[in-house]
């Protein structure tokens, strides 16, 4: 094993090199006045952002905040009660719904398509509570075309497209300050911007923010995609020769004939996140569509439960011999072909001892 690792490490000293690389994208981010607002209420905020790049549908940005709290998925989609924080009003919802209150996103419409529905220039969005203090911001995408243009309906022309979204979170220690942190998505049009709410009568903060374009000296090397494999009725996950333990065994789905397998495990099992040195969060879960998210090396997949397809980078395509996912065990199961295709991975077959593998 020992020379098995220093074969590996040697491969990828040999293959790191530096490079000068511009880091493309970037945007202005604006924060919204916010009104008298005593500690303890629930923010008033809206983020303003407007990209100065390419947005596909499906981005997703990351609101994480230091010390607030989200208010519930229920409250955010307008269907809270009156006694919990943030609660707006009957059906009053936080996400996008047009000017007027006319159209709903559905999460899939592409620009072109959402638009039209509206005569405005506020592109739609998505949130979703990730935890008390993280939420996931849906985009829906901008096309180049746009990018730094007005937004034309009909007859009519309006100012370039951007995204408004509302801080919906709330401060239950006293504090005068929110911290909070945005990010992503993949192309980087937003890196890591700190922004600070003023949560005072005396303070109402009104700021902007803005992340350059700028030259940056990046190490690469030739990566590799982790070796994963798993067994029909074993609850083995084997990485890279590294036994784990499984709590939801694969399967053949009788129907399809497709080997099922958890869909969490097999992706942390790739992001190296078994052994602390990747990410443990690059998978999510909308219970509302029961739908589970991907976030992993700039793509972006979603796989509804009792769906036929996935949705890669909004992309929606159909899998092959009529398998679909599903909910057993209370674990969310994907086709193992399907998720290792979508991600580009050599996928293979071991008919004798019933294993399926990444490469």
């Amino acid at each position: 094993m020992r020379g098995e690792h220093m074969r590996k490490a040697l491969l990828v000293l040999i293959s790191v090199f530096l490079i000068t690389m511009p880091v493309y994208g970037h945007c202005r981010i604006t924060l919204s006045d916010c009104p008298e607002l005593n500690s303890g209420e629930p923010l008033r905020n809206y983020i303003k952002i407007t990209p100065d790049d390419t947005i596909p549908t499906g981005s997703v940005i990351t609101i994480e905040f230091e010390n607030a709290f989200l208010y519930t998925q229920d409250v955010i989609d307008g269907k809270g009660k009156q006694s919990d924080t943030g609660f707006k009003g009957t059906s009053s919802t936080y996400q996008y719904n047009g000017l007027k209150g006319e159209y709903k996103w559905n999460k899939k419409d592409s620009f072109n398509e959402a638009m039209p529905q509206t005569e405005t220039s506020q592109v739609p969005y998505y949130i979703n509570r990730v935890d008390g203090k993280k939420a996931e911001v849906l985009l829906c995408g901008i096309p180049h075309v746009n990018v730094g243009r007005g937004v034309r309906h009909d007859s009519q022309d309006y100012g370039e497209p951007y995204y408004y979204i509302p801080l919906t979170a709330y401060v239950d220690d006293g504090s005068k300050e929110v911290k909070a942190k945005i990010s992503g998505p993949a192309n980087g049009f937003i890196k890591d911007t700190v922004i600070v709410v003023a949560n005072d009568k005396k303070a109402p903060l009104s700021t902007e923010s803005t992340t350059q374009t700028e030259e940056a000296t990046e190490v690469t090397t030739s990566e590799q995609i982790n070796k994963v494999s798993v067994k029909i009725g074993s609850n083995i996950l084997n990485v890279n020769e590294e036994e784990f333990i499984l709590d939801a065994i694969p399967y053949i789905q009788q129907s399809s004939g497709s080997t099922m397998i958890p869909l969490r495990a097999v992706s942390l099992a790739l992001s190296d996140g078994y052994n602390g040195a990747g990410s443990i969060n690059i998978v999510s879960w909308d219970a509302n569509t029961k739908t589970a998210i991907i976030n992993y090396k700039g793509k972006r997949l979603e796989f509804m439960a009792n769906a036929d397809y996935v949705i890669s980078d909004g992309e929606k395509i159909t899998m092959d011999n009529g398998v679909y996912s599903e909910i057993a065990n209370g674990r969310m199961f994907v086709p193992f072909r399907a998720l290792g295709e979508a991600f580009g991975i050599e996928v293979n077959w071991d008919s004798a001892t019933w294993t399926a593998s990444f490469n």
